[in-house]
C-alpha cells in the first residue's frame, strides 16, 4: 500500500498556537471536538482549551515541577554546565606578549590560557509525543526527565546545540498524519519552564495535536474514531518526518521510551 501524508510543520510556538486558533473545525469534527472537551480535565491535563494554551504560550510551572520531581529534584536538570576547552586567549594580563596586538595598540596584547565554551555541531531531535490513551501524567513527566538529562549531559560533554522539535504522528486508513512544532532552536537555552507543557503535559497531545487534526483540512473521515492510530515505530515516524521537509539527526518516541533511564537515552543520541 502507498502511504499518503498530511504534514504540517511549525517553526515557533505561536505559529503553531496561530495556526490553531484561527483554524475552522472541519464538518467531521464538529458534532464532539475531543481537543474541546472538559468533562476529564485530568486525562486531558487541562480544564480547558484556553487554560492549555496559556500554558502552552506562557510556561508551566507545574508540570516544570512534576518534571524536576522525576528526575530527583530541580538540581538534577541545572547542574550540568555547557561543553568546554582550554585555549589560547588574548587578555590584557597572560604569560606572554602577542607582539602583533602589542604593536597594533591594542589593551589585549597578553595570551593567556582560558576555559571557552567548546563550539560543537548543531543537532536536531525529533520527540515523538503520541502516546497511547491509558498514559498518564506521570509516566510523562518521567519520560521527560529522562530526554531532558540525557539531552543537557550530551550538551555538557559534546559541547552540541539541539533544535528540538515535538510531534504527532498518527495513521489511519494508507493516511499518516504528522504535525511538529520546533518548541527550542539551537542558538536557545534549554529553558525547562517554557518547554515543559510540550514535553509532558498530556494536553500537548490531547488538546493541541488532537486540534491541529480537527482544523487541518483534507483529513480522512477514519481519524474521527479515536483520532487516528499511534505511529511509534521509528522508520516509519522518520518516513513521515522527511515528508514535512526535517531534517533531523535523532528520532525519540515518548512511548518506546517508557521505563528507560537517561543513561539509555544518552547512549541512544550518541550512538
Amino acid at each position: 500500500m502507498i502511504m499518503e501524508y498530511i504534514t504540517s510543520r511549525f517553526e515557533s510556538v505561536a505559529e503553531f498556537s496561530g495556526y490553531l486558533s484561527k483554524g475552522e473545525t472541519q464538518p467531521y469534527f464538529k458534532d464532539d471536538p475531543s481537543s474541546q472537551d472538559e468533562d476529564r480535565p485530568t486525562w486531558h491535563g487541562t480544564k480547558s482549551y484556553a487554560e492549555a494554551d496559556r500554558l502552552f504560550k506562557c510556561g508551566d510551572t507545574e508540570t516544570k515541577r512534576r518534571i524536576e520531581t522525576a528526575a530527583g529534584g530541580a538540581a538534577k536538570l541545572s547542574s550540568f554546565g555547557v561543553a568546554t576547552q582550554t585555549s589560547r586567549v588574548r587578555a590584557m594580563t597572560g604569560y606572554k606578549v602577542s607582539i602583533g596586538a602589542y604593536l597594533s595598540g591594542s589593551p589585549k596584547c597578553f595570551i593567556k590560557r582560558a576555559k571557552v565554551e567548546r563550539m560543537g555541531r548543531t543537532a536536531t531531535i525529533v520527540f515523538n509525543l503520541t502516546y497511547p490513551c491509558y498514559v498518564d501524567v506521570q509516566d510523562m513527566a518521567k519520560t521527560a526527565a529522562c530526554l531532558v538529562k540525557a539531552v543537557l549531559r550530551t550538551e555538557r560533554e559534546r559541547g552540541i546545540k539541539f533544535n528540538v522539535y515535538v510531534t504527532f504522528c498518527t495513521r489511519s486508513s494508507g493516511t499518516t498524519a504528522i504535525s511538529l512544532v520546533k518548541v527550542k532552536s539551537s542558538s536557545q537555552w534549554f529553558n525547562l519552564n517554557t518547554m515543559a507543557y510540550s514535553l509532558a503535559n498530556p494536553s500537548m497531545l490531547r488538546r493541541h495535536f488532537f486540534r491541529w487534526l480537527e482544523v487541518t483540512p483534507n483529513i480522512p473521515y477514519g481519524f474521527v474514531s479515536g483520532y487516528g492510530n499511534i505511529v511509534s515505530e521509528k522508520d516509519k515516524i522518520g518516513q513521515a518526518i522527511n515528508a514535512a521537509g526535517v531534517k533531523y539527526d535523532y528520532i525519540l518516541d515518548g512511548y518506546t521510551m517508557l521505563g528507560k533511564t537517561p543513561e539509555q537515552i544518552h547512549d541512544i543520541i550518541n550512538s
